[in-house]
């Protein structure tokens, strides 16, 4: 009877501490290790996959001192979302992080901050970003101090993002309509028109495009000389396919194209120059509807949201 007594408080105590074993390891894993992965709210379930807009999905990995910051303000602030990391692995040692991208936001999902740091040139940041109410500063690009003013301005029809070259030279990048849902999209490389994106329904007519660039005035001279383009979107206003348009608004060669799964959820990107794809994305997703990860040109990125 002692000995069943015994072999039974044995077992207890080898239960408990096999539990505080693995409580052990879950709290060294946080502190030590790689953290937990973010989880949403549970009062948070996602419609979507959308935490960035389909039509910026370039923003993922390049430097936002050209275009509006692409990332959906509604779902970061619903998620409480302050900071998302983008990180590469592939030094000397394959474990070793080679790259990072950080993002960070202020309450409501507004870009506030930006740091991308490559290893394998520098350990201090390539390019950093300081934003404060929709005013900033691009403080270093490629490794050199710049001391640029960046403004995010908001007009009755869209938004509009500036980068000061210098006082009197301007870079600007327009969306007529909004981030989820742009209408028409244009770049302008100091006072020259360089590029227009105009977006419509994939059975609507290639001369659609004219009559919503003469409504919006823009000089023939200026939009003859500026690179063309077309997007045509689905029922549910996702990008499908882009197209160069030339002369007399003839479709020519195809710029970019989204692929689906189950018409919801962007598995795939590529851009295209003359026809051969100079940039491919995959695209991976938990549960939650959150991106994860993705690959770029055979480069595998992992994203963590904090």
């Amino acid at each position: 009877m002692e000995k069943l007594k015994f072999a039974q408080i044995y077992n207890m105590k080898k239960i408990g501490f096999l539990l505080f074993s693995v409580l052990l390891f879950h709290l060294v894993s946080c502190v030590d290790g790689d953290p937990l992965p973010f989880e949403l709210p549970k009062t948070v379930q996602l419609s979507n996959y959308q935490n960035i807009s389909l039509f910026f999905i370039e923003q993922l990995n390049e430097d936002p001192i050209k275009q509006v910051p692409a990332w959906n303000d509604s779902i970061l602030k619903l998620a409480g979302i302050h900071s998302i990391k983008i990180t590469a692995k592939g030094m000397k040692n394959p474990d070793d992080i080679s790259e990072s991208i950080y993002f960070s936001f202020d309450k409501d999902g507004n870009l506030n901050g930006f740091q991308h740091i490559k290893l394998d040139v520098s350990k201090e940041p390539l390019t950093t970003i300081e934003i404060n109410d929709k005013k900033g500063k691009l403080v270093s690009y490629f490794g050199e101090k710049v001391d640029q003013d960046l403004m995010i301005e908001d007009f009755n029809h869209g938004k509009r993002f500036i980068r000061y070259r210098t006082d009197q030279l301007k870079d600007t990048f327009t969306v007529i309509g909004s981030i989820e849902k742009p209408l028409v999209i244009l770049e302008k490389s100091g006072n020259h028109l360089s590029r227009v994106n105009v977006i419509i329904r994939e059975n609507e007519p290639v001369k659609k495009m004219e009559s919503i660039l003469k409504k919006l005035e823009i000089d023939s001279t200026e939009l003859f000389h500026a690179e063309k383009n077309i997007t045509y979107v689905d029922e549910h206003y996702r990008p499908l396919r882009s197209y160069l348009i030339g002369e007399n608004y003839v479709q020519t060669s195809l710029v970019a194209e989204w692929h689906y799964e189950s018409h919801k959820k962007l598995t795939a990107y590529k851009r295209f120059v003359n026809s051969s794809p100079i940039k491919e994305y995959e695209f991976e997703y938990s549960e939650d509807k959150l991106l994860r990860s993705f690959i770029y040109n055979r480069i595998h990125y992992f994203v963590d949201y904090q």
